[in-house]
């Protein structure tokens, strides 16, 4: 049966399903593993983006938590690093592995033979399993600031299974090479890709789950999974697929994201959270910037610094925010300032609804 459903609701059931609403009481590898993993080149937001859906864990113990849990860095879908479990990542190398990366081109287009840099890359790996930049840029010498643009043989060995970053590291600096990880099935392997993606992201449609993964709907085989057990819905002539119609109860009065939360990837259409503001959050080059919520609706975005003792921040409200939700704001901020050993420093309101250009 297919429900009708408002685009409210939509938003609602999002927020619930990817963890938001009432944070998991689960564990730091269940939680990255039914997210299909958080988009990690900004290393300190991928782990505020995860302490969001934790309740279980002090922000000052939160760091020492992912270290000691099975989370690694790893390149995979879209060709960008992410946090993952090292079994989930094992899983996405079988969908994503195959697929050509820009590598081999850059470096024929810099007149390296590509084979030659990836025999040489697996020499060292197998001598060096853990190893540093410093020491990788010294094995390759001069070709070292082309074979490593843009982390270049990094991302292409990490694509195909074979290295790893730790979750946490300052500069990322250290490395990890392992032996290819063994290919799966695909198409079961893809099965449950699709299934724990509409579990975590639904209500969603067929083209923002391909939107999610980054590649076509043909070679994610849709038209070949079994989505059966999930709910379907209909809105404005497009059906959306989840794992329940049973909307919260009430929205949390604060949600903060950070950049590059899975939910702000996770959808071609971004209409489910704004038409209005969609350029000040989804910027041209790919930028995503920090968003709050609150009772489930957007009220603007956010930035935050670091200095050696503080963490300051700025919000670019769009409507006036009331001094009892500037508390929670502010609590949460908190929150993240002890993640980093810092306290909270000024939070500096902007936005037209201030007066104040941001």
């Amino acid at each position: 049966m297919t429900n009708t459903i408002t685009q409210t609701e939509i938003r609602h059931l999002r927020l619930q399903n990817s963890l938001l609403v009432n944070p998991a009481n689960r564990t730091l590898s269940q939680t990255v593993d039914h997210l299909l993993g958080i988009q990690a080149q900004y290393g300190n937001a991928a782990l505020l983006n995860l302490y969001n859906r934790i309740d279980n864990i002090a922000p000052q113990d939160f760091q020492t938590a992912v270290q000691a849990s099975p989370i690694v860095k790893a390149w995979d879908n879209r060709q960008t690093l992410h946090l993952f479990t090292q079994h989930s990542w094992q899983e996405f190398v079988t969908i994503f592995g195959d697929r050509a990366t820009w590598v081999t081109k850059h470096l024929r287009e810099n007149n390296i033979d590509p084979k030659e840099a990836f025999d040489h890359f697996h020499t060292f790996g197998q001598a060096h399993p853990h190893f540093t930049r410093k020491e990788l840029f010294a094995e390759f010498g001069d070709q070292a600031p082309i074979l490593f643009t843009w982390s270049a043989l990094l991302l292409d060995e990490s694509m195909h299974g074979r290295l790893y970053l730790p979750a946490i590291a300052a500069t990322n600096t250290s490395f990890t090479a392992c032996p290819p990880v063994p290919q799966q099935s695909l198409l079961p392997t893809l099965q449950r890709y699709a299934i724990a993606y509409f579990t975590a992201y639904g209500p969603a449609t067929l083209q923002d789950y391909a939107h999610f993964a980054g590649l076509s709907q043909t070679a994610l085989h849709l038209t070949e999974m079994d989505l059966s057990s999930l709910a379907t819905f209909e809105y404005d002539g497009k059906t959306y697929y989840g794992p329940t119609d049973n909307l919260p109860t009430k929205m949390p009065a604060l949600i903060m994201l950070c950049k590059f939360d899975p939910l702000l990837i996770g959808y071609a259409d971004k209409t489910w959270l704004t038409t209005k503001h969609q350029k000040k959050i989804w910027h041209t080059g790919g930028q995503i910037e920090p968003i709050i919520l609150i009772d489930g609706d957007l009220y603007g975005t956010w930035r935050y610094q670091l200095t050696t003792k503080k963490l300051n921040a700025t919000v670019d409200a769009y409507n006036i925010i009331n001094k009892q939700r500037k508390r929670l704001i502010e609590r949460r901020l908190a929150e993240y300032a002890t993640i980093f050993g810092r306290s909270l420093g000024k939070i500096t309101y902007t936005g037209k609804a201030y007066g104040v250009k941001s």
